[in-house]
């Protein structure tokens, strides 16, 4: 009777550890979807900011405020821009290099018959870490890019109201 009652508890368990593996690989999947869509969208704002810049100084250089602007001040605003936007590729690239070491952990466990069903295997610490640093990485690398939006944003705002926009 304890050996039934063992083993019930025992498949209990390995549902619950399938339920729980199922609801992080569910969010995992959102995670890296929201993830792409924000550092697309790191990418298209600093983009689109510097396009805007420099339709900004066509108009202008086309006007009677020409003699106003300061084109130092403006390369240097594309310049913040276009760092945005490399750093936004740069931090898509870390998220790749996460999700690599992601599924490298997740293989590298070794499988047993008690729960949790898995254990270390002799790289998981190691890949573990690694794919740590990259994450820490990645999403330091996103918000330095939005960072630099933001400076651009304030720097533009200065030339435009020294050209008496």
């Amino acid at each position: 009777m304890q050996e039934v009652f063992d083993q019930s508890t025992r498949n209990d368990k390995r549902e619950k550890a399938q339920e729980l593996q199922a609801f992080i690989a569910a969010s995992n999947a959102a995670a890296i979807s929201l993830s792409g869509a924000a550092l697309k969208a790191l990418l298209l704002l600093n983009g689109g900011a510097a396009i805007a810049m420099l339709g900004f100084v066509a108009t202008m250089a086309t006007g009677d405020r020409a003699s106003l602007l300061d084109l130092s001040e403006v390369v240097s605003v594309l310049q913040v821009f276009a760092l945005g936007a490399g750093l936004a590729v740069l931090a898509t690239g870390f998220a790749y290099v996460v999700m690599y070491f992601q599924a490298a952990v997740a293989q590298s466990f070794d499988l047993t018959d008690e729960p949790p069903f898995y254990t270390n295997g002799n790289k998981t610490t190691l890949l573990a870490r690694v794919y740590k640093i990259f994450h820490v990485f990645s999403v330091l690398t996103a918000f330095a890019s939005l960072g630099s939006f933001g400076l651009g944003v304030m720097w533009t705002g200065g030339i435009v109201s020294i050209a008496g926009m």
